[in-house]
């Protein structure tokens, strides 16, 4: 090819100058004799005429050689573009083909293998010269029925996607999901990609889930009576065949049908209760007739309880049919209707036995049917039902004999009996006690039941309900393993319940969230969002997915992405909402991330284009520094170029105005410390306040006249010698740069040096083109720039802030460190490489080796754990961890950050609240202290002043005597007058000293305080008002009494003050060991603005009393009218 095109581009010179020189001969020699005939002349002119040739071939060749040097140079340059493009490409092909953890097979038209990656390898269990040398037919399961049209014409035909069994080197067999796709190579010919995936677990799980069904399908079906599962909408979700059998409808009618098409309009009322009692109460029993599809009706007694399931809540149940014990019940009722015609006829034994002879004096023949004995054997034999008594009952009925001899017998027992037959039955036995008028005992009357089958029932039913039991704690178990946040709730949006990550991540129990809203629970801002979309779901149902944030138990905002739909009630109304909602901060953290790295990406991939297409070093140099500015986040950018000692202004960013000195733009480096520094000491200079360094005039001037504050400059070599400085600038502002800002300085300032290197390059290369091309075809250039990307790298580890390892995966070993990793730990870097990572764990080594391999196989990067160091002190860290690929194989990069500080902030944080909490307490302590103090005053001295005075002036009254009589008129007025002021002055003082400290909470228990204040309070605002108390007194300490009279003094001011109510009624009960106050009103209703208000100073008052006894204070708003007050209170060992 290389020849065939070096001919061509030799022809193309060649021949034309072959042409133009025999023209010229043919033409000149004409032309020649045409002129003269004279030797002497012709031979001059030939002289002439050879002169001319030369000259003007000379130029034509010139030309030739021009425009094909111009060529070659050109075809070189698109050249090596394209090599560099296919090199990319075939090394990222080779890290997919050899890092997949699929197999990937590369096959021949003919359908032999080329070649296959390690996971193939694995697979297969055989080494790559294996899998090649057996072929396609040496891996296939030629059993497989598809094989065969596969081999023949599935690889060749193109794409192919499907399921085959494969076979490997032990012979075990697995099925593989193989996807097929045809290209082309380089020399055009086509060739097969095989993919193939191990679907064997994946089919086995699916197998075992469907095996799982079957089996729950079985349990159900085998239930000896009706099951059913539905959901608040009614509807069916599943029932067993024993449903379809005994009702009469088919599967198909099921789903059309809802539990209330079972019974009849009179019935209907009571299972719609018992329903609604499920859904709010957890569990429900009743007893109604089925009506089954040919009109039959049958008595089942059924049973329900809520669970959740499918997301949803609903009510599983059994249904055991009664139609035997309902006869039975009703034959015995009839029988006590019609004891004396109908006891013949009776089903159940009935008996009259003498006292204290024990002779029976009538049975009637339901003794054969029951006992197996007629009663002419009874009246024979009165000791027989001794003897029918089963041997482990004996006992048991010996006593009770005595007993019933003496009179003394209970009225009902159960036994069991051998009957006749030899069969075991229970017996139910009642009896009547029949006295003389003496009262002495005379006779029993009795009544025995067969209740053998209701006992069968029975024990038919503990075992059903001890199942759905399980089955439920299953249920709550599989809501509490779920890995999502999940919650539910009212429709009035107060919670209902959570699961077990809910509460971890948002610090909340799901008891401590029952009742309480958004606006109780999380953030103001948070919970109006909330709020609103939960008020939008219920109003047009349907799946609600959105995405907002949270605050996690650390106070910390997380993006999430919210899953919320309703649930139905029995009537198909919306009964409340369930949600749950998915963690994406880290993921939009890693998008956000990405996003600045593409953006970086592509600014270094265009600049490196301009590097590789152009020549122009102004150019080059100019989108750098424009680039490095953006970037990096300054607000300049220049390039000097250094020439011995001088320095040259090559180009700016942002432009320079066309007024600026041009003896700044050619200057001395003498006069440039900072740049002097760079290019003296060959290292990168930072200076993130310029302020703080000295500086000379011509920087002082260039510096100020900007009004620069941070300046970095980065030296560019050209073969290890600085040609330049890469100087970076902020205007009005400083900044501390980052380690990831610092190496795209350091990428810039090489690309600059690049295009440099360049620059030089080109121009040696004008003096000597075949020393060009050479140079382009060697690779020197590559493995230097490999080498040094290598040594920056290892630089950047080396001296970076952060700590660093490398860390063998399999083994634990640390590979290296960093010079921070030396300092934090206190070892030497060669002493952390004798180490393993386990031994700066506090961790067991098990563990530390699966977090290993969680890294490897990318299920975790993060991690938040103690470390040891050499002093033995223990530090807790934050440590983020990734596998790359290095030519040993592959190691773990782990950068550690030491949070020890960040915990203790945080443990401060937590400490400080609960001290701020306690002061509250105390300062509220204090206050009620000083009112008790200051009621106690008014009412023992300012009241009892005040009655000495009345004494005083009624004694006054009595003495004073005149004989003008309308002067003792005036005076008697006058002291009636001061008497009356008196009195009302008395009956203010005991309102006041009422009023900061009722003497009620002094003197009597709370339940009559609370009871006091409803009366004082109505009298006064002349409101009707209940008390309805189930306890005697609430067991509290005296501080938490005052706390919960003050919450209720409170709220009944605000009845009056707010609610336009008529009627206000408090309830106190006693409820799995806590205290329930409840105060209600049927005014106008708190709204949900005027409960989450931060200017309601009295609700925050009133739940931050709660709060101080670890009460649960809720204030709802009614369904229909009014206002709920409830508070919970734990029970309190009592002050003495």
């Amino acid at each position: 090819m290389t020849s065939n095109r070096t001919t061509l581009a030799s022809l193309r010179i060649v021949l034309p100058y072959f042409i133009l020189g025999i023209l010229y001969i043919l033409v000149s020699d004409k032309i020649v004799h045409l002129i003269s005939d004279d030797h002497q002349i012709i031979t001059n002119i030939q002289t002439y005429k050879g002169f001319g040739f030369i000259l003007i071939t000379s130029y034509f060749l010139f030309i030739l050689i021009w425009r094909m040097l111009n060529r070659i140079e050109t075809e070189n340059k698109n050249f090596m573009a394209a090599q560099s493009a296919l090199a990319e490409r075939e090394k990222q092909f080779q890290l997919h083909f050899e890092n997949s953890n699929d197999s990937i097979f590369l096959v021949k038209s003919d359908g032999k293998i080329n070649a296959v990656n390690k996971a193939a390898c694995s697979m297969f269990g055989r080494t790559e010269e294996e899998i090649c040398s057996v072929g396609l037919e040496g891996i296939l399961d030629l059993n497989d029925y598809r094989v065969n049209n596969i081999l023949s014409n599935g690889f060749k035909l193109g794409d192919y996607r499907g399921e085959l069994n494969f076979k490997r080197k032990d012979g075990s067999i697995f099925t593989g999901d193989i996807t097929s796709t045809i290209f082309k190579d380089e020399q055009g010919n086509e060739k097969s990609n095989l993919i193939i995936r191990d679907v064997t677990e994946r089919n086995l799980a699916e197998k075992s889930v469907m095996l799982e069904r079957d089996f729950s399908n079985a349990i159900l079906d085998s239930l000896p009576g009706i099951f059913y599962l539905f959901n608040r909408d009614l509807k069916y979700l599943r029932w067993n065949k024993n449903h379809e059998r005994i009702s009469g409808y088919s599967s198909e009618d099921m789903l059309k049908l809802s539990p209330g098409d079972f019974f009849s309009e009179e019935e209907r009322p009571v299972v719609s209760e018992a329903i609604q009692q499920v859904f709010t109460k957890g569990y429900a029993e009743v007893e109604a007739n089925l009506i089954t599809k040919d009109g039959r009706s049958l008595p089942i007694a059924f049973n329900g309880t809520r669970i959740i399931y499918q997301n949803q809540e609903c009510l599983l149940g059994v249904g055991i049919e009664m139609t035997r014990l309902k006869n039975a019940e009703k034959a015995l009722f009839e029988s006590k209707e019609r004891y004396k015609r109908l006891t013949e006829n009776a089903q159940d034994m009935i008996y009259r036995m003498a006292l204290p002879s024990g002779k029976y004096e009538y049975v009637n023949p339901s003794s054969i049917n029951i006992l197996g004995y007629s009663p002419a054997e009874f009246y024979e034999s009165p000791q027989i039902i001794r003897q029918i008594i089963h041997p482990d009952w004996r006992e048991y009925f010996e006593q009770q004999w005595i007993n019933l001899i003496n009179g003394l017998m209970p009225p009902t027992y159960e036994y069991q009996i051998i009957h006749k037959s030899g069969e075991v039955r229970w017996l139910n036995q009642r009896n009547i006690l029949i006295r003389d008028n003496n009262g002495n005992p005379i006779a029993i009357e009795g009544i025995v039941t067969d209740i053998t089958k209701r006992k069968e029932i029975e024990e038919s039913l503990k075992k059903t309900h001890l199942r759905l039991i399980q089955s439920l704690k299953f249920t709550e178990a599989l809501l509490a393993a779920i890995p999502t946040p999940v919650f539910y709730k009212d429709r009035d949006g107060r919670y209902l319940g959570c699961n077990r990550m809910f509460s971890e991540l948002m610090g909340v129990t799901s008891e401590e969230i029952k009742g309480k809203t958004v606006y109780e629970l999380w953030p103001s801002e948070h919970a109006m969002t909330y709020h609103k979309k939960d008020l939008e779901l219920i109003s047009n149902p349907a799946q609600q997915v959105y995405e907002y944030k949270v605050r996690d138990k650390l106070g910390k905002d997380r993006s999430v992405i919210f899953a919320k739909d309703i649930f139905r009630d029995e009537n198909d109304q919306v009964a409340g909402i369930v949600g749950a909602f998915l963690d994406i901060t880290d993921r939009k953290q890693a998008e956000e991330e990405n996003k600045i790295r593409n953006i970086e990406l592509t600014r270094l991939f265009d600049t490196s284009l301009i590097l590789l297409e152009s020549l122009d070093k102004r150019k080059v140099l100019k989108n750098i520094v424009e680039n490095a500015a953006q970037l990096i986040g300054v607000d300049t950018a220049a390039i000097y170029l250094v020439d011995n000692e001088n320095l040259l202004l090559e180009t700016t960013s942002p432009p320079l105005p066309e007024n600026f000195p041009f003896e700044f733009r050619m200057a001395k480096l003498a006069n440039h410390h900072l740049i002097a520094h760079a290019v003296l000491k060959a290292e990168p200079l930072i200076v993130e306040d310029i302020n703080s360094v000295e500086l000379t005039d011509e920087e002082k001037i260039i510096i100020s006249s900007r009004n620069m504050k941070t300046l970095i400059y980065l030296p560019l070599f050209v073969e290890k010698v600085v040609k330049g400085v890469l100087i970076l600038g902020t205007i009005d502002r400083k900044i501390s740069l980052t380690s990831h800002q610092i190496d795209l300085c350091r990428t810039y300032s090489n690309l600059a040096s690049l295009a440099l290197e360049n620059t030089l390059l080109f121009e040696e290369s004008k003096q000597n083109i075949t020393e060009l091309i050479q140079t382009i075809a060697e690779k020197n250039i590559v493995t230097e720039a490999l080498k040094e990307s290598e040594a920056r790298f290892r630089s950047m580890f080396r001296n970076h802030n952060a700590i660093m390892l490398l860390v063998d995966p399999n083994s634990g070993k640390i590979i290296d460190a960093n010079l921070a990793a030396e300092k934090f730990y206190g070892y030497t870097i060669s002493e952390l490489c004798q180490m393993k990572i386990s031994n700066i764990n506090l961790l067991p080594e098990e563990t530390v080796e699966k977090n290993l391999q969680s890294v490897v196989s990318n299920l975790n990067s993060y991690f938040n754990l103690p470390h040891i160091l050499s002093s033995g002190e223990v530090r807790d860290v934050e440590i983020f961890s990734t596998p790359i690929s290095v030519a040993e194989g592959t190691v773990l990069f782990s950068i550690i950050h030491d949070i020890t500080e960040r915990k203790k902030a945080e443990d401060k944080v937590q400490k400080s609240q609960e001290q701020l909490r306690a002061l509250a307490a105390r300062l509220e302590q204090i206050r009620e202290d000083e009112r008790i103090h200051l009621s106690r005053e008014l009412h023992d001295n300012l009241g009892q002043n005040l009655t000495a005075l009345k004494m005083d002036v009624a004694w006054l009254a009595r003495k004073i005597g005149s004989t003008d009589q309308s002067l003792n008129e005036i005076i008697s007025q006058k002291t009636k007058t001061v008497n009356d002021l008196i009195d009302n002055i008395i009956v203010n003082v005991r309102r006041i000293s009422s009023d900061l400290r009722p003497t009620m909470l002094d003197y009597s228990a709370l339940v009559p305080s609370l009871e006091w204040l409803m009366g004082d309070v109505s009298k006064r605002a002349e409101l009707k008002y209940s008390f309805n108390s189930s306890v005697e007194e609430i067991l509290v300490n005296q501080q938490t009494a005052t706390s919960i009279f003050r919450i209720f003094q409170e709220a009944v001011t605000n009845i009056i003050r707010h609610s336009n109510a008529e009627c206000m009624t408090m309830t106190i009960d006693e409820i799995d060991g806590k205290y329930l106050i409840q105060l209600t009103d049927d005014g106008r209703g708190i709204t949900e603005d005027e409960i989450s208000d931060s200017h309601s100073l009295g609700i925050i008052g009133m739940h931050e009393r709660a709060i101080q006894f670890n009460g649960e204070l809720t204030i709802s708003k009614n369904k229909t009218k009014g206002t709920t007050v409830s508070l919970k209170v734990l029970k309190e060992e009592k002050d003495d």
